[in-house]
């Protein structure tokens, strides 16, 4: 080897790696959802989500096995870290210590056994017009947007981790109402002030949040829940989902629905907004729905 190529190969050994550029996410559009599957062969299989609810299609639930929510001790200066994905709004929520927000327990015979991590809420929503926007739909309704808190099995570590088991994911999902006179509201946790931050596509924020108010909604969210088995919502449709949907629709604010609608860009030109970010609905294809009642869920 000669003096130049010896030379050439200490200096590049001194000179930082080249990072390489992170995998591509598949491409897909809620607008042509027929063809999701074929990148994503999942999509096209059975135990799909979102479903139809209906109170005629399920039974009560007796005692036991009620899952449980547990909330961080000082969630006064939690951590808040909302994201553009360019086809949601996600956010993560940690407490000061940056510990997870939110865990939930449960236990046989009931919906979820074992200990489960939140890993972030998102949303779902519809245009200016209204109509639908929730993705589930209810007794025969649907609401004008859905919000979903992610929870994994902890046992699994992670959220990709938890992907490739059946029982990896829970998901606690709330239909979204702009009516005060419903009771619980949603808490924005002031996002309804710091969305024009998040106009661009793959924008995002970190700062301190007072997460206390998200403790009384969740609670009262559990005390009437459908239960079913079911899937991501999104490519890649992965069936390893308990769905815990609560019983009742939850008030979110019209002035923060008109700002999800409207500030947040899904493509990096910044000529389309997020709007109607929901699946169409799947078939049960004989899963079964289990109504837990408020009656059985007192906390």
């Amino acid at each position: 080897m000669s003096l130049l190529s010896l030379l050439l190969l200490a200096v590049t050994a001194l000179l930082p790696a080249t990072a390489q550029p992170a995998a591509s996410e598949p491409s897909w559009s809620y607008a042509d959802q027929s063809s999701w599957s074929a990148q994503s062969p999942q999509c096209a299989q059975d135990r799909q989500s979102p479903v139809s609810l209906e109170t005629s299609e399920v039974r009560d639930w007796g005692d036991g096995g009620r899952p449980q929510l547990s909330f961080a001790k000082d969630l006064k200066a939690g951590q808040l870290t909302a994201s553009n994905t360019g086809r949601t709004l996600k956010v993560t929520l940690r407490d000061a210590s940056d510990q997870p927000a939110v865990q939930l327990k449960g236990a046989q015979p009931g919906p979820v056994s074992g200990l489960y991590t939140m890993d972030h809420m998102h949303l779902h929503w519809n245009d200016p017009a209204g109509g639908r926007g929730s993705e589930h739909k209810m007794n025969g309704a649907f609401e004008q947007a859905e919000a979903h808190f992610v929870f994994f099995n902890q046992k699994y570590g992670s959220v990709s981790a938890a992907l490739e088991h059946a029982d990896g994911l829970a998901v606690l999902g709330l239909l979204l109402r702009p009516d005060a006179a419903l009771g619980p509201t949603l808490p924005t946790l002031g996002l309804d002030g710091d969305l024009s931050q998040l106009s661009q596509l793959n924008s995002h924020f970190s700062r301190r949040a007072d997460l206390r108010p998200l403790r009384g909604l969740l609670r009262a969210a559990m005390r009437g829940l459908f239960s079913y088995e079911g899937s991501l919502t999104t490519p890649p449709c992965s069936r390893v989902v308990t769905w815990l949907v609560s019983d009742r629709p939850v008030s979110v604010e019209a002035t923060f629905l008109e700002q999800l609608r409207t500030s947040l860009s899904a493509d990096a030109a910044g000529t389309e907004t997020i709007q109607n970010n929901w699946r169409e609905l799947q078939p049960l294809n004989g899963r079964t729905v289990v109504r837990y009642t408020d009656q059985d869920l007192q906390q």
